[in-house]
């Protein structure tokens, strides 16, 4: 599977505040000629199921190779696993909780993403605000998913 370059968001962080660009920043930081999409960032807080089934209208509209970040997350700073798989030449990354229940293709590989040292926690960015440890784990998810799976194809 060669790698379409776009990275797609989908999040419950609405547009009120710095976490979108923030997560921007962090998935630039690893690969800065990304192309990313914004699925939506409207989910209702904590809907996993509505994320999850914007998730599977949205994800087949894109080229294979794309990497789709989901985030909607009522269990941020537990024990909850985050992971990495792919499915249908796609890669999807999130968090263990449900978010990923309508898709339906098979998994050719899946791996437990390691929690980043700052998950659950406030961090105080670069720009000085306060926020959780989102763009971090945005980071370390999207190294881990280039590394764990798109260099093992």
């Amino acid at each position: 599977m060669k790698p379409s370059g776009i990275v797609t968001l989908l999040t419950d962080f609405g547009l009120d505040d710095a976490y979108v660009g923030a997560m921007k920043g962090a998935v630039l930081a690893v690969h800065a000629r990304a192309t990313l999409i914004d699925v939506t960032h409207g989910v209702r807080p904590f809907a996993v199921l509505q994320g999850a089934f914007l998730l599977d209208t949205a994800w087949r509209s894109f080229p294979v190779g794309t990497v789709h970040v989901a985030v909607v997350d009522p269990g941020v700073g537990t024990s909850r696993k985050a992971i990495a798989f792919r499915a249908a030449d796609h890669i999807f990354t999130g968090p263990d909780n449900g978010l990923f229940t309508f898709l339906t293709e098979p998994i050719s590989e899946m791996v437990e993403l390691a929690a980043p040292r700052s998950a659950g926690l406030v961090t105080r960015s670069l720009c000085g605000c306060r926020m959780p440890g989102h763009p971090r784990w945005a980071r370390h998810g999207a190294r881990r998913c280039c590394t764990a799976i798109t260099s093992a194809t």
